[in-house]
Parts: C-alpha cells; structure tokens; sequence
C-alpha cells in the first residue's frame, strides 16, 4: 500500500505531462489549420481563379518577362503548352461560320502590349458566350483569365512610308508594330470579379 502511495505521486505528473503534451498537440494542429484558412483567404479572387487553372491545365504562366525579340516569345508560346492570359475582352466576331475572340492585353494598348485573338470550337462556344456576353452591357473594366493553345506570334507589318529623295530617287522605309499579335485556339475564359463586388 505504501508503494502505491509513493507511486500515485509520480502517476500523477506522468498524465499530467502527457495531458498537457496532447493538448499542445491539438493547438498545434489547430492553429495550422487556422492558418492555412486565413491564408486561403488572403489569397485574391484572381488568384484562386490561376490556381484553379494552372491545376487544370499547366499552362505557361510567366511567358511575357525578359522578352526582347519575337523570337523568345515564339520560343516560349509555340510549345504545344496551353498558354494563360490576362486580357480584356474587345470583340466578338463571326468569320466563315466560326467565333473568334479578340482581347487586348491592356485597356489601353501600349507599345508592349498584345492582341489576342482566338478562335473557338463549337463544343465551348455556349460556355465561352454566356462568359463573356454577361459582360458587356456592364461599364465596368472587367478582364477575363484565358487559357489558349497559341498557333502563331508575330509582329505584324504596321506601314509603309517612302521618301522622296530628289530626282529618280525615294527611300522606302517598313515600320513594324511594337504590338504583338497572337493567334490560336480558346480553350477556357473565366471573367475575374471585381474585388468591390
């Protein structure tokens, strides 16, 4: 009996050691998962809208830094990867009983900016209109995430001007657009909400 008495001592810190090592355990594991739901939170519309389509498809992502020729765009665009992009829609058009999406890169088109224009396949043409037709009476500047399968990239030809150099003699000079016009096929389009809404 008087073992026992000896022993209940020690019992005693024995659970209370391992009580208290469980309940930290549970804070533990607890405030992991608060943290990860204030994170999640924290995380903008737009950027749970990338993760969602990076998950379903891969895409390129960064493509357009430390671009300075053609080329390197081609290089990272004609890769048989679909490609995501974050445009404004300009127009929809109707041409040889197919859709085609035209989107701008920025409002307000710059010498760095893009033109993207996209042709759709009939099975997502409902998805693709209802998207974007959901828009366009409204003023607002909403852009829209898209995910293309690009075909081509280029620079096109923007003028021609010549120069008369006296007699029997003019110089021809061939500008090109700093814009850039990419071409390829719609593979998903989502609007991102406005954060005041």
């Amino acid at each position: 009996m008087e073992k026992i008495k000896n022993l209940l001592p020690f019992i005693l810190i024995v659970f209370l050691l391992a009580g208290g090592y469980y309940y930290r355990d549970i804070q533990k594991k607890k405030d992991i998962q608060e943290k990860e739901v204030n994170s999640a939170e924290d995380l903008s519309k737009e950027d749970m809208l990338i993760k969602e389509l990076n998950d379903k498809y891969q895409p390129n992502i960064n493509w357009e830094e430390n671009n300075n020729y053609t080329i390197q765009i081609q290089d990272k665009l004609l890769n048989n990867k679909p490609t995501l992009f974050k445009v404004f829609l300009n127009d929809i058009e109707r041409k040889n009983d197919k859709i085609n999406f035209k989107f701008d890169s920025s409002y307000y088109l710059g010498d760095d900016d893009y033109i993207l224009e996209l042709e759709c396949n009939n099975d997502n043409l409902d998805k693709f209109q209802k998207v974007l037709m959901s828009s366009i009476d409204k003023e607002d500047f909403n852009y829209y995430l898209v995910i293309a399968d690009v075909t081509n990239v280029r620079r096109p030809i923007f003028s021609l001007n010549s120069v008369d150099l006296g007699e029997n003699e003019s110089e021809i000079n061939v500008e090109t657009s700093h814009i850039l016009l990419i071409k390829g096929s719609c593979l998903d389009i989502i609007q991102v909400p406005n954060e005041n809404n």
